[in-house]
């Protein structure tokens, strides 16, 4: 099968062509009518030397062919089919690059949308196909792209436990129960001494995603993963006499002291593991030794950083200044002296400490002009780009432009790249898409951060905003994701009540 998003033809004909006009619309007619058919036919006989499921995405493909106006509509079909299916056959042969992407089947691709989704990476042009998800939050995105797609479950079963690790932390604890009903009807079923015991236990948000994680990582469902996973809950609130008690009434079948232990939700939830035997939860509850130190917290006045980053990551930029820059621009010119000097944010761009304003204006000179130009085209046709990008409001040019302490006279050629940042943070924003960048900052950027680094991951605690609750809806404040120039441990955000 072949889909084919736009087709666009230049004809040239003779110059003394009558009617010019008249041979565009017959030709235009046979690539709308009579094309689509032929080429069906003609990728059919091609095909069985290509047995398998591959997905193949083209971003563009240029190819010239000679028609012959005397031929019928259907001999020019044949030979604009035979030279589109050869121009196919042929760069699917060649080197790939950044027009075209290769997947083993359909699994693959939404392997790829659902972990670029859990990082908090804005959706690659080759996965328009879940361009209708864009609104949605994180969570809901991967449990619609699952639920919804009969390859969904295979896409799971393919991550790497990293990626695992991160769709899991990226859902909700009601949208992993959703997808937990999905693999139940999918999957064969487990025991529950199938659980790998080496996982981490649930966290706090509810016993759901857990279940979902080790039966994931054990590649069956397994019913009684989360009866245990709300036993593992009640555990860390009972002391060790109680937990020890509980065990036994588990594995003596004895439901009458259990329930006295413990509360009747939570009885409901553990019933189906009385008669266990007390060795299958060993493992489970054995206490492991966590040898990460606690790292120092580090603030940031400019918490909206981190609900930038992964736009800034998106760019096609290789020098973080530049990034730096843009960043400053973003965060407005009535911040951006305070924030060139915030610490924090130097160590996450990679800035020298010692950078001082009038060296970063020199640095600014000496950039071509050349260069900045080519950047800011790459911006513009960049995945990032979306039908707010462009937009405008009468307060933005006065709010991008750094103040002279900072700016150069180069400093206007990032402001589309500036622009397409926010924008891009604006579209995940429904209602505000188009707001001017000041009321963008003051109503979702404008809170403070804090920052602590484990030997695995950093954990990122965002205050509230004065609009938090629109962006709890989104998902954003929940994001968890990874940037290309630090070191590949991931950011998992959490907000902090007000």
């Amino acid at each position: 099968m072949i889909a084919v998003g736009k087709f666009h033809s230049s004809y040239l004909v003779p110059h003394d062509d009558s009617f010019p006009l008249a041979t565009r619309e017959r030709l235009d007619s046979v690539a709308a009518k009579r094309l689509p058919g032929v080429l069906s036919r003609a990728l059919q006989t091609i095909a069985p030397g290509r047995d398998d499921s591959s997905i193949w995405i083209f971003r563009r493909l240029h190819f010239d062919v000679d028609l012959n106006l005397d031929h019928n509509d259907d001999a020019i079909a044949e030979v604009w089919a035979g030279r589109l299916a050869a121009a196919l056959v042929r760069r699917i042969g060649e080197p790939q690059d950044g027009d075209i992407v290769h997947f083993e089947d359909h699994a693959g691709l939404l392997l790829s949308y659902i972990t670029d989704a859990a990082a908090g990476r804005p959706r690659k042009w080759y996965q328009s196909r879940f361009e209708g998800l864009d609104y949605l939050s994180t969570t809901a995105r991967i449990r619609t792209a699952v639920c919804t797609n009969p390859q969904g479950i295979d896409a799971l079963l393919r991550m790497s436990a990293a990626e695992l690790r991160s769709i899991i932390a990226a859902l909700s604890e009601n949208d992993a129960r959703r997808i937990w009903d999905t693999i139940a009807k999918t999957l064969p079923e487990g025991p529950i001494t199938a659980i790998p015991a080496t996982l981490p236990g649930p966290d706090g948000a509810g016993e759901f995603r857990w279940a979902l994680h080790v039966s994931l990582a054990a590649r069956c469902w397994i019913p009684a993963a989360r009866p245990v996973g709300r036993l593992l809950l009640v555990a860390r609130e009972l002391d060790s006499a109680a937990v020890a008690r509980a065990i036994e009434y588990i594995a003596q079948n004895r439901p009458h002291d259990l329930r006295d232990l413990i509360t009747l939700e939570d009885f409901v939830i553990i019933e189906p593991l009385l008669g266990t035997p007390r060795s299958v939860f060993e493992p489970f509850l054995e206490p492991r030794a966590d040898t990460a130190e606690i790292p120092d917290r580090r603030y940031t006045p400019f918490g909206g950083v981190f609900l930038l980053l992964p736009f800034l990551d998106a760019l096609p930029i290789s020098d973080q200044l530049i990034r730096f820059w843009i960043l400053l621009k973003v965060l407005g010119a009535a911040r951006a002296i305070r924030a060139f000097e915030d610490p924090l944010i130097r160590s996450l761009f990679n800035i020298d400490a010692a950078l001082s304003a009038e060296s970063f204006r020199r640095w600014q000179e000496m950039i071509p002009i050349r260069r900045l130009r080519r950047l800011r085209r790459e911006c513009l046709t960049s995945d990032l780009m979306r039908d707010n990008s462009r937009h405008r409001a009468p307060a933005d040019r006065a709010y991008l432009r750094l103040p002279h302490l900072l700016s150069s006279r180069r400093d206007r050629w990032l402001e589309d790249p500036a622009l397409l940042i926010a924008r891009s943070l604006a579209w995940r924003l429904p209602g505000f898409s188009t707001s001017s960048l000041p009321h963008l900052y003051e109503n979702f950027l404008d809170f403070p951060a804090s920052i602590e680094e484990y030997e695995d991951r950093r954990v990122v605690r965002l205050g509230p905003p004065p609009l938090q609750l629109l962006l709890n809806m989104t998902g954003i404040c929940r994001w968890q994701y990874t940037i290309s120039w630090l070191t590949p441990k991931p950011f998992n955000l959490y907000p902090e009540a007000p």
